[in-house]
């Protein structure tokens, strides 16, 4: 996406309970670096207060490219940028484009959570005191 993102103006206040209480399990289908991962990034979004059922997929899916990018730059540090074919010529390894978009789309993802320095200027924090909507509102009055 090419220039300035646009800013979104928050939705309101979101009642949620204290952070400790809310770190989520990791979702079954991640394994590995993607636990450790999710583990580690969900407390930091649970401190935040940023973290809601909604950022689940978002947060997973960051979880899997990081994994990715870290699986293979170890790949890149094992044999090299360069590597021999069956011919024995040199060629670029494959694992250093493999690194490149993983890490590519983990950035886009930290941005979305709002993990990135700019992004965080973006992310609304939600409040930990009762919202008072529309309904409780008039229901406090009566």
């Amino acid at each position: 996406m090419r220039g300035k993102k646009p800013v979104i103006p928050p939705l309101g206040v979101v009642d949620l309970p204290a952070a400790t209480s809310r770190v989520p399990e990791p979702p079954a289908h991640l394994q590995g670096l993607q636990r450790d991962c999710w583990n580690e990034v969900a407390r930091v979004l649970v401190a935040k207060n940023v973290y809601d059922k909604d950022c689940e997929m978002m947060l997973a899916a960051f979880c899997v490219q990081y994994a990715r990018f870290l699986t293979a730059d170890e790949k890149v540090k094992e044999r090299g940028l360069i590597i021999l074919n069956k011919k024995g010529a040199g060629m670029h390894n494959p694992y250093v484009g493999i690194s490149n978009s993983a890490y590519d789309r983990a950035v886009r993802l930290a941005s979305e959570l709002g993990l990135t320095p700019v992004s965080r200027t973006r992310v609304v924090k939600a409040h930990r005191s009762v919202a008072r909507t529309g309904a409780m509102k008039f229901l406090k009055s009566v």
